[in-house]
């Protein structure tokens, strides 16, 4: 007799189980793998100093990027220099100023790797020579438009253009020197950066823009304007049927002043004058000082309150000192002439 073999319950239910599926293991596949490997690598790269560097080699690019923009439209307004304002000309500097002040911050921040000392001093030449060209133009081209001819003008402009194209082959000299150096590389290729029209004759430049600047119509000189906008008042000015402005019942006028800047330059602090007149006769007398207004901004100004009577007729007049310099003077004064009406009368009627 064959002997009896007894196996465990489990064993014979899986093992005389036709209809259960035979599971098998699923492989990871190379290219899965190869993904993780890749992927732990990185995360093991951002917690090292490779890491450091691939951060800070990618930095490195974004800030070029913003000078890139930057230069592009500097650049610009060289080729246009004929028809740039002095504003426009102020806004394109700034612009370029703030670029070299954030990558300046950025090479300050250098990690300790040395492969990065050449690369970040190189850059750090670059920027200093930028911010000298593009401040020495703005000083040489305003001079040159406010004075007149000055030849001292003239060498400083073109002076200045030989320090920004001294920084665009520096510049030049730093790619290559980051592309040599044992750091990470950007993702992304560096951007190129030049601030000076490659096929250009820099003297030939420079005496264009000096004639520019010291033309007659160059829209670089400068250019003072302020003008009274307009008046506002509480309770509101409104225009009868005659035509006569006239101001509802009332004891106290709140006077407002808006100012606006039509210059291409910031104004200095100004003082605004207002005179209260009743029957031909001064009345009241007041002031407030305008804070300093930016080229093509206004600001609003409020007067101190001004004691009225109703059913009297009144003229105000608001008066901006004419600035140096200031051609259109016609807006600088405002005359209203308005009534403050009487109060409304009631009356009752009795009953039936």
């Amino acid at each position: 007799m064959v002997p009896t073999v007894w196996l465990p319950l489990v064993t014979i239910v899986r093992s005389s189980d036709p209809f259960r599926p035979h599971r098998r293991r699923r492989r990871l596949g190379i290219p899965i793998v190869l993904s993780l490997l890749v992927g732990f690598g990185i995360l093991l790269g951002l917690t090292t100093g490779d890491g450091g560097s691939m951060i800070y080699s990618e930095d490195l690019r974004k800030v070029a990027v913003e000078l890139s923009i930057e230069a592009e439209a500097y650049r610009n307004s060289l080729v246009g220099f004929g028809t740039i304002d002095r504003v426009e000309l102020d806004e394109v500097t700034n612009g370029v100023l703030a670029s070299v002040e954030k990558t300046r911050s950025l090479l300050d921040s250098a990690p300790e790797n040395p492969q990065y000392r050449g690369p970040v001093s190189i850059l750090s030449a670059t920027i200093d020579q930028w911010e000298l060209g593009v401040i020495a133009i703005r000083e040489a081209a305003f001079a040159v438009a406010d004075d007149g001819v000055d030849s001292a003008a003239q060498v400083r402009l073109l002076n200045a253009m030989i320090d920004l194209k001294g920084g665009d082959r520096l510049y030049t000299s730093f790619l290559a020197a980051l592309g040599e150096a044992d750091v990470t590389q950007p993702v992304s290729p560096m951007p190129s950066v030049a601030f000076v029209p490659v096929q250009i004759d820099l003297p030939s430049l420079s005496q264009a823009m000096f004639q520019t600047a010291s033309s007659s119509e160059s829209r670089l000189r400068l250019r003072a304007d302020l003008a009274l906008e307009q008046i506002l008042t509480s309770p509101d000015l409104v225009v009868n049927t005659d035509g006569a402005f006239v101001v509802p019942a009332t004891a106290v006028l709140t006077v407002k002043a808006v100012v606006r800047n039509d210059g291409n330059t910031r104004t200095e602090p100004i003082e605004l004058s207002l005179l209260l007149l009743r029957g031909g006769e001064i009345v009241f007398e007041a002031s407030v000082m305008v804070d300093a207004v930016g080229a093509g901004a206004q600001t609003t100004v409020t007067f101190e309150e001004l004691a009225v009577e109703p059913g009297n007729e009144y003229g105000l007049v608001i008066e901006l000192p004419v600035a140096e310099g200031e051609e259109v003077t016609d807006d600088n004064r405002r005359v209203l002439d308005f009534k403050v009406n009487e109060p409304a009368s009631s009356s009752t009627t009795a009953a039936p």
